[in-house]
């Protein structure tokens, strides 16, 4: 029963599209990756055998943590052993397990990923009042990383100007 559940399951996970193609991109700009799933036993035994595999720095499994989303320690457990403080992460989701409003909680900035095919995707216990930031692909996480390199790039080059008073 055991093995014929792993591979029922193993067989009922597909990878999106755009998943790999991503992930490198994030790689190659020098940004670190992770999962966080609430799962059983059976993905942490076979996602070292998928395409994304050695794209992810970080794997943090809920039957391993023995914590389900949205609990914070997930998401912390996460930015510790990617070496982050939480606002320095980014997580992307569907909105199942209220994740989103847990990512917000433990202090990461969160975005909803609503791609057309998961339209129909059976969701538990949803986000349902997100009123964050959607995307319509896992690609356009990049685009949204591309702004905020060009803020912090002004930021960088501009001193911050104080309105006021003059003394007197």
């Amino acid at each position: 029963a055991v093995a014929s559940r792993h591979l029922a399951v193993r067989a009922d996970t597909r990878l999106r599209p755009d998943a790999v193609p991503t992930l490198a991109r994030l790689r190659q700009r020098g940004l670190r990756t992770g999962v966080i799933s609430d799962c059983t036993h059976e993905l942490p035994a076979f996602l070292p055998d998928l395409a994304i595999a050695p794209l992810l720095d970080v794997r943090i499994f809920s039957v391993q943590v023995g914590r389900c989303k949205p609990d914070p320690e997930l998401y912390l457990a996460a930015c510790r052993r990617l070496g982050l403080a939480p606002r320095e992460c980014l997580f992307v989701g569907d909105g199942g397990s209220q994740e989103l409003t847990g990512a917000e909680r433990a202090g990461l900035t969160a975005v909803r990923l609503a791609a057309p095919d998961l339209a129909e995707h059976m969701v538990f216990n949803a986000d349902l009042d997100w009123r964050g930031p959607v995307l319509g692909s896992l690609s356009e996480v990049l685009d949204l990383l591309d702004v905020v390199d060009q803020v912090e790039d002004l930021t960088a080059r501009y001193e911050p100007i104080t309105v006021g008073r003059p003394p007197g």
